[in-house]
């Protein structure tokens, strides 16, 4: 095939180093019966059975382990390595992960190459760093997918990106990626050569370790094991084996010949069985380059070579998975975890909710999460091999007759709802998006959404916020498996104590509601029958009048007035004095106030009880008695019982602790990394949770301080609220 015109940027001095990033990436789809058709001159597919001539032995073991020992002491730890470490089970050196999120952080998420960015967060998840999306703020998924010059990378870039592109959570359309991450596969095929070879720079022959990570690369295509080959693999096959020398090796190369072991494993071949006509295998070559005191040597110098031993590593590593059955050398790399939301609706109400790991399919992640709320369910398989919950908490299908039962729906935060039917490989939690396991019936409505209309500055109602104590309109939209959103009548709409049923068009009507965010509960009960509609909870902001109507506003400092602007409309604060129409923005706050703006800000509100307080200086019937109660249910609150002092003013390393809770933010980097001269003495909770919100950018110091006991006031108050909002609600600042 001709390239072109794409240009592999690596000079060929980066290419051995490059050959060595593209070991991680090894992994596949394939057969190997395959290996001896191939040295026999015939095609073959991913679907032959294996007849394996080797297995992985204990002098395979042990040269496995003695590399292993090697990179574990060798200065700095290999990034590569921690894939290999990942596999088997073995711990990086101390300090390692820290070490990348430091440079990850301080470099603010931008690298000096591809390379350097796809090879760091790879390394930084394989070690078990967090999920790539979302590393301090950082989205390196949609990184990968936006780069602009994919088309001029080489192999050596392409495929550690493709590893990033497959792994991670579905790309959303909302975010307008460049590309799309199956783009990759087609970008390598069309830099294959005629003779079925890759070649490691720009109108450059056919190397064996180029084409063996393009390989490598083109297994990603798909985790089947019995996928038939593309014809492009096959020519990279057929080509490999005619470079093969006879002693098993490729061009006498210690690297290139693991790189083509790792390529056969990625695409489940068996290496022991690639050899020319009564020729050795890779894997005897690569044995022979092993030396007695551990290590391997790139040539036959006998010369230890800590590359050729890293690229050995791997090269064993991914043969002991494929023996032993296991998954591929880079698939799992904790690429993609994250969290999502559970929802449990029986036919009367709520049985249950809570968090559940993403990245798992609908039905298992349910099961798991009933099993461990101590949740008695039955389940079934039916004969199509799919998993069917048939009764939770003694509900069980057909209950009410017809054809009733527990049914699935998720609905990501950047599109709708997808039903099982929708979902070809069932239904896969993406990060934050929110299952729902309700009772009910194919024709049982699950609410999609809620259109707003609020009074707009001609006092006619529009589509837009409402103002406080404004009349508004709800118009309610359930979600239909084949023609979209239709209107949502006869819903019960609960909102601040007030009840209305929707109408044909699925709208209600409301006299207004006093400015913050306030729950809309949605709920389609029916006595003696199943469910008409899925309960649903919806939030509803109502804004506080604009800055400049505040008598006061031209106190609001200058860096702060944009966020204040933000905060009032959202309905995060309010004045402190509606009748004299009073701001406040100097005015430090109490801990109680804060509380209850970040549960406004985190939709902590339920329609449910707050129940009591854990703290016993919180009495009942106070204004912020059952917000505190819902924030510490929640984790918000700094403390989790004893006393609250909630009337005393709140101080920044409080404030930490609590924006941290409120936005599950985890610290990354190493507490070295944190310039602060003034937090010596706190405590490691306090400690985490400042570095937390410091690597996020949510609250940041100033000439070197963070000023811990320095009290909060209401306009700083403003800019975390918004900065914690663009963490946890990014789809709303989509373009």
């Amino acid at each position: 095939m001709k390239q072109n015109g794409l240009k592999i940027i690596m000079r060929m001095g980066r290419v051995f180093l490059a050959g060595c990033l593209m070991l991680q990436l090894l992994v596949g789809v394939a057969s190997a019966n395959t290996a001896e058709k191939l040295a026999s001159g015939g095609s073959v597919n991913a679907s032959s059975k294996v007849d394996r001539s080797l297995a992985f032995t204990t002098d395979m073991q042990d040269a496995l382990k003695e590399a292993e020992q090697l990179l574990y002491d060798q200065k700095p730890f290999s990034d590569w390595a921690a894939i290999g470490f990942a596999k088997n089970g073995r711990a990086v050196p101390k300090g390692f992960l820290e070490e990348k999120a430091d440079v990850i952080l301080n470099n603010g998420g931008r690298f000096d190459t591809y390379i350097d960015m796809t090879r760091t967060v790879i390394a930084y998840a394989a070690a078990g760093g967090s999920n790539i999306n979302n590393i301090a703020g950082l989205d390196f998924f949609s990184a990968v997918l936006n780069n602009p010059d994919l088309e001029k990378k080489g192999i050596y870039e392409l495929v550690p990106a493709y590893v990033v592109a497959k792994s991670s959570s579905p790309y959303s359309p909302n975010s307008n990626p460049f590309w799309y991450p199956d783009a990759f596969s087609h970008i390598i095929m069309n830099q294959q050569l005629k003779d079925g070879s890759w070649s490691e720079s720009v109108n450059g022959k056919g190397s064996a370790m180029a084409t063996a990570v393009a390989l490598t690369g083109l297994s990603l295509i798909s985790r089947s094991q019995d996928r038939e080959l593309t014809e492009s693999e096959q020519k990279a096959l057929e080509w490999l084996r005619m470079q093969q020398s006879v002693d098993g090796g490729f061009e006498f190369s210690t690297a290139a010949t693991a790189q083509v072991i790792i390529a056969l494993s990625s695409q489940r071949m068996d290496a022991a069985a690639f050899a020319q006509q009564g020729g050795a295998h890779p894997l005897d070559f690569l044995m022979s380059r092993r030396l007695d005191e551990g290590g391997f040597s790139e040539r036959s110098d006998g010369v230890l070579d800590m590359k050729a031993t890293l690229h050995a590593y791997l090269a064993l590593t991914a043969y002991k998975l494929y023996v032993n059955g296991k998954e591929r050398l880079i698939d799992d790399l904790n690429l993609a975890t994250g969290s999502a939301i559970i929802q449990i609706e029986g036919p009367t109400g709520t049985i249950a909710q809570g968090r559940v790991p993403s990245g798992g399919k609908a039905i298992d992640t349910a099961l798991a999460f009933l099993k461990q709320e101590g949740i008695a369910y039955e389940m079934k398989t039916a004969s199509s091999g799919e998993k069917v919950i048939t009764s939770i908490k003694g509900i069980d299908a057909l209950q009410y007759g017809g054809k009733n039962g527990w049914k699935f729906a998720e609905y990501s935060r950047y599109s709708s709802w997808m039903f099982p039917e929708n979902a070809s490989s069932g239904n896969v939690l993406s990060d934050r998006s929110r299952l729902l396991l309700y009772y009910g019936s194919d024709t049982t409505e699950v609410i999609d959404l809620v259109v707003v209309n609020g009074s707009n500055a001609n006092g006619k109602l529009a589509e837009g916020r409402p103002s406080a104590n404004s009349p508004f309109e709800l118009f309610v939209k359930k979600a239909n498996r084949k023609s979209g959103q239709l209107p949502a009548p006869n819903i019960t709409v609960t909102v601040g104590g007030k009840t209305m049923v929707t109408d044909a068009k699925g709208k209600v009507a409301f006299a207004g509601m006093p400015s913050g965010v306030h729950v809309v509960t949605l709920t389609g009960y029916r006595k003696d029958a199943a469910p008409a509609m899925a309960k649903n909870i919806f939030y509803l902001s109502v804004s506080a009048p604009p800055l400049a109507d505040f008598k006061d506003a031209n106190q609001v400092a200058g860096w702060a007035r944009e966020n204040m602007a933000h905060a009032l409309y959202e309905g995060y604060i309010q004045g402190v004095s509606v009748k004299d129409n009073v701001l406040a923005p100097k005015k430090t706050l109490s801990r109680a106030e804060f509380a209850a703006m970040l549960l406004r800000l985190v939709h902590g509100a339920t329609d449910q009880p707050a129940g009591s307080s854990p703290f016993n200086d919180v009495p009942a019937g106070k204004w912020y008695s059952d917000e505190i109660a819902r924030a510490a249910k929640l984790g918000i609150t700094d403390r989790t019982s004893g006393r609250f002092e909630p009337e005393r003013t709140i101080t920044r390393e409080e404030a930490a602790m609590m924006s941290a809770n409120a936005g599950r933010l985890a610290a990354f980097g190493s507490e070295g990394r944190m310039a602060f001269g003034d937090i010596k003495g706190l405590s490691a909770t306090s400690l985490h949770a400042i570095q937390a919100v410091n690597e996020y950018k949510v609250m940041v110091g100033s000439d070197g301080k963070f000023n811990p006991r320095q009290t909060l006031v209401r306009e700083q108050a403003a800019a975390i609220l918004l900065r914690l909002q663009k963490l946890l609600y990014p789809e709303k600042y989509l373009d």
